[in-house]
């Protein structure tokens, strides 16, 4: 009797284990600890700056808007499309361009920005930054700024391609800058977040977070939201000062951290971690709303869009989400994992896997409406009547097919 008294406590020492850890592992999964806003304060889910973008015709950032929801309320296009032409650089195009008037602008990620002309394709300027690039230009007025795995930030002119300024931090960023209020904030390997004078790059203020901070900041209702390897999501006042803070839960040796940007919509801060839960928090308090465990990891930002949240993970899955609860309204497969963000454009949503295509879908049902035969990261953004797509390694400018005549 004596023998099987250690082997049956470790048993049960390893069962009641398990238990904490599933435990751990869906608590809130289905809970909300913080009441989603009503119909009426959600009603207007675009942020202020999307009126603008829409009539002068921009996506001017990673993410389209300062909210970062990636989706674009007023564009009507939608396939099939035609390519008009294809700019391939020979290099990998891990984010998208940001669009002003009629250039793109965007980053190849060994080093090059390109500014290329959105009706021809043909390259207006090339700049080298003499380091890896991993990020998507954001441009305002005359000036395109830039963040380096070189830890630098430049600012160049976006007519010329000359360098205006350049800053220097303390270890690279892939953090996509925000232009928010005349400054350009952005985050950095050494867990600090840097907000730049957008006209002469001298720091306004900064803030040092627990943990290297990858993930690019978003602003609602005049604060800065972002997510941070310490794993927690932080949202900041607009001279920089904390807010308040989200600390997720870690499960013993599974720490859970933030590679990805956060979208904010509906009162509420949407985030992906690297364990692979799905996080939604109140946009005021930093409570949580609800979070879904998915199985895999999620480096995908959100699209949020018609009372959903779209993502991708690694686990070879593309869900739509419930935004006030979290439940899941559709999912697709094609067997490949999914890394980049998705973008929402009338009624679709576009996303591309590692099987190297691009899909666009029907964002209530989730039926495939379109594919094209190229695509890994982030697929989509527009440029008036156009989409523009991203490739591997290329450009291309869609359009429209003519419909036919009956």
């Amino acid at each position: 009797m004596k023998r099987l008294i250690l082997p049956l406590a470790f048993a049960a020492l390893v069962a009641g284990l398990v238990l904490v850890v599933v435990a751990m592992a869906t608590e809130g999964e289905f809970g909300t600890t913080s009441t989603f806003p009503s119909t009426a304060a959600t009603a207007s889910l675009h942020p202020p700056d999307s009126d603008r973008l829409s009539k002068m015709r921009l996506w001017p950032m990673y993410g389209y808007n300062v909210a970062r929801t990636f989706a674009n309320p007023f564009s009507r296009l939608s396939p099939p499309y035609q390519v008009t032409w294809e700019l391939n650089v020979g290099d990998l195009i891990e984010f998208p361009p940001s669009v002003w008037g009629n250039r793109l602008y965007f980053n190849g990620g060994h080093g090059y920005v390109f500014c290329c002309n959105a009706r021809s394709g043909r390259v207006v300027w090339r700049y080298r930054t003499g380091g890896k690039l991993a990020s998507t230009p954001a441009v305002s007025q005359d000036t395109v700024y830039v963040s380096s795995m070189r830890g630098l930030l430049f600012a160049i002119d976006r007519h010329s391609g000359k360098l205006r300024w350049k800053f220097k931090t303390d270890s690279p960023t892939e953090s996509s800058p925000l232009l928010w209020h005349g400054l350009v904030v952005f985050g950095s390997w050494d867990g600090t977040v840097y907000a730049l004078d957008a006209a002469t790059g001298k720091a306004a203020w900064t803030f040092q977070a627990g943990g290297r901070v990858h993930s690019s900041p978003a602003v609602y209702d005049k604060h800065i939201y972002f997510g941070s390897y310490d794993g927690s999501v932080y949202c900041l006042n607009a001279n920089g000062t904390l807010n308040w803070r989200h600390r997720v839960r870690h499960m013993f040796f599974l720490k859970d951290r933030f590679y990805t940007t956060p979208s904010v919509a509906y009162g509420t801060v949407y985030i992906g971690s690297l364990v692979g839960n799905m996080y939604a928090l109140d946009a005021y308090n930093g409570n949580q709303r609800w979070s879904r465990t998915i199985g895999g990891k999620i480096y995908s930002s959100t699209a949020v869009a018609n009372g959903q949240v779209f993502f991708g993970s690694y686990n070879g899955v593309f869900y739509s989400l419930d935004a006030e609860t979290g439940q899941i309204v559709w999912t697709f497969s094609d067997g490949q994992g999914v890394s980049g963000a998705p973008s929402v454009i009338n009624g679709r949503v576009y996303f591309s896997t590692f099987a190297g295509r691009t899909y666009a879908a029907s964002v209530r049902t989730g039926r495939v409406v379109w594919e094209f035969p190229d695509g890994r990261y982030s697929p989509a953004t527009t440029c008036g009547q156009s989409l523009i797509l991203t490739g591997e390694e290329s450009l291309y400018k869609l359009v429209m097919k003519p419909a036919r005549a009956e």
